[in-house]
């Protein structure tokens, strides 16, 4: 989940200062430039001959059926969508905190946990367990930004921390559940 931090913190600033300096050109220039340094240094230092558990689509995918990933999944997925639709300012302080704990939770909590049920009961599907979060981190970012779209066209923008307030509990829930779930079968 470094990624995500680094380049919200590192990286959108710079490229937003290369591209006032120069233009927006110059900024992806950069991008491709450390991508191509960033792929040529991973095939230099990932292992090639790593084990391998041979497996099929079914086994792959068996993993998205545990009713703790599904709960844990969820909770990441509307951690996100709550971010972006934070725009209820008497109540901002206590969604803040609130977002604190989720977004800390959502990253290496969620990742470790997808990661023990993976290897715990669906080893055929550990590759798909370690990108479990980043991918449902970026639905949970895109459905964020539709409903905030969807809120401003409709209404004002000032209504969507009603939705906001509504996300954050089935964060909650969600994540309670998951959790329950994972402790019990333990």
């Amino acid at each position: 989940m470094l990624d995500f931090s680094i380049a919200s913190v590192v990286g959108l600033p710079i490229g937003t200062m290369l591209a006032r300096i120069s233009n927006w050109h110059v900024s992806f220039g950069v991008i491709s430039i450390l991508t191509i340094i960033s792929l040529v240094s991973l095939l230099l230092i990932v292992p090639i001959n790593t084990p391998q558990t041979r497996s099929n689509l079914q086994k792959l995918f068996a993993i998205l059926g545990d009713k703790r990933i599904i709960f844990a999944v969820l909770f990441v997925v509307v951690s996100l969508l709550l971010g972006f639709t934070l725009h209820f300012p008497w109540i901002g302080i206590v969604v803040i905190s609130i977002l604190c704990v989720f977004y800390s939770s959502y990253g290496a909590t969620t990742q470790i946990m997808f990661l023990d049920i993976a290897q715990d009961k669906y080893p055929a599907s550990v590759d798909l367990a370690s990108p479990l979060n980043s991918i449902f981190a970026n639905i949970g970012i895109s459905l964020g930004s539709v409903t905030d779209s969807v809120i401003a066209g409709i209404t004002s923008i000032n209504n969507s921390g009603y939705f906001a307030a509504i996300y954050g509990l089935i964060a909650f829930l969600a994540i309670w559940e998951a959790n329950h779930l994972y402790q019990k079968s333990k």
